[in-house]
C-alpha cells in the first residue's frame, strides 16, 4: 500500500475515486432537472442530472418508462438501479437502469443500496412514486428531492453551523444611568452578531446581567471583547467616536475615551461563537 495521488496532472482517476469523493459531501437527489410526469401506463423522466452514492447519471432527454401494473389499485416505484457486475460501457445507459416495483401502499421494501464505493454491487435510488387506481397511473405521490451538500462532512459541523440559528432576539436592560436596546442574533454559528442603541448619561457607567436575558442556546463570549460605537454629546451636539466593552461575565460599560456625558446613538460589533 501507499500513497496515491488522485488530483494530479497525468493521473486517470476511477470512477470509484470520483464517487468516494462525492458521496461524501453530497446525499442522492436530484442536481438538476429530472421532472416526473405520467400517463396512465408510462412514468417519463424529463431531461436532467441526478446523483447516487457519489455516482452522478445524467438523463439525456426525456426517457419514457412502459408501466404493466400488478395491481388494480395502489402504487408504482419508479428505482434507478445501479449494477456494477454489468459490463461497463463508453455511451449509453451502461450500468444503470430504470426498475418497477408495487405496492397497495405508498410503502415500499427497503431498496438495496450496498457500498458501490468499496465492495458491493447494487445501488439503488428512489424516484418517484405514483398512485394507480383502477389499473391507470393518476397522480405523482412523491419524488426525488433536490442534492444537497452535506455540510458536516464539509466543514466537521452540522448543517445548522452554517445557516442562521437563531432569529434576531430583541431585549432591553438599564442600570447605572445606562439605559440600551439591543437586537442580538447568531446568524452563522461561527459568530454572534450584535447590534446595540440607546443612550447613557455616563461614559463609563457598567451594568450587568446582560446575557442572563439572552436564550441559553446563544453562546456567551470567552473574554472581553469590545464593539464600535458612535457617540453623542448632549451639550453641543458633536459625535465622537468610540467602543463599548463587553465583558464575559455580561456586563457592558463604554470606553474611558468616550468621557462622561457622551451619549452612545449606535453599536454593531460581533464576537466568535466556540
Amino acid at each position: 500500500m501507499a500513497l496515491n495521488g488522485l488530483i494530479f496532472d497525468r493521473r486517470n482517476n476511477t470512477s470509484k475515486n470520483w464517487r468516494n469523493i462525492l458521496a461524501e459531501i453530497m446525499g442522492d437527489g436530484i442536481l438538476n432537472g429530472c421532472e416526473v410526469t405520467s400517463i396512465s401506463n408510462a412514468i417519463t423522466v424529463g431531461d436532467g442530472y441526478f446523483i447516487l452514492k457519489g455516482a452522478v447519471i445524467e438523463n439525456n432527454g426525456a426517457d419514457t418508462i412502459p408501466v404493466t401494473p400488478t395491481l388494480t389499485d395502489g402504487y408504482v416505484r419508479l428505482i434507478c438501479r445501479i449494477d456494477l457486475t454489468q459490463e461497463a460501457s463508453e455511451t449509453g445507459p451502461g450500468q444503470v437502469g430504470w426498475v418497477t416495483d408495487f405496492s397497495a401502499t405508498t410503502t415500499f421494501p427497503a431498496l438495496t443500496q450496498e457500498d458501490i464505493n468499496s465492495t458491493g454491487s447494487i445501488y439503488e435510488g428512489e424516484i418517484a412514486v405514483l398512485q394507480i387506481v383502477g389499473g391507470n397511473i393518476t397522480a405523482l405521490t412523491r419524488s426525488m428531492p433536490g442534492a444537497e451538500i452535506d455540510a458536516e462532512k464539509l466543514g466537521g459541523h452540522p448543517a445548522s453551523y452554517f445557516v442562521p440559528a437563531i432569529k434576531p432576539t430583541m431585549i432591553s436592560f438599564s442600570g447605572g444611568g445606562i439605559t440600551w436596546e439591543a437586537n442580538w442574533a447568531w446568524f452563522d454559528g461561527r459568530q454572534v452578531h450584535i447590534n446595540f442603541s440607546g443612550r447613557t448619561t455616563a461614559g463609563t457607567d457598567a451594568i450587568s446581567g446582560v446575557f442572563a436575558q439572552l436564550p441559553a442556546s446563544i453562546p456567551r463570549p470567552s473574554g472581553d471583547f469590545f464593539i464600535p460605537a458612535f457617540f453623542r454629546k448632549a451639550t453641543n451636539d458633536t459625535v465622537h467616536f468610540g467602543r463599548i466593552v463587553v465583558s464575559a461575565s455580561g456586563q457592558i460599560s463604554t470606553s474611558a475615551d468616550s468621557g462622561g456625558g457622551w451619549m452612545a446613538i449606535m453599536a454593531v460589533g460581533c464576537y466568535p461563537a466556540g
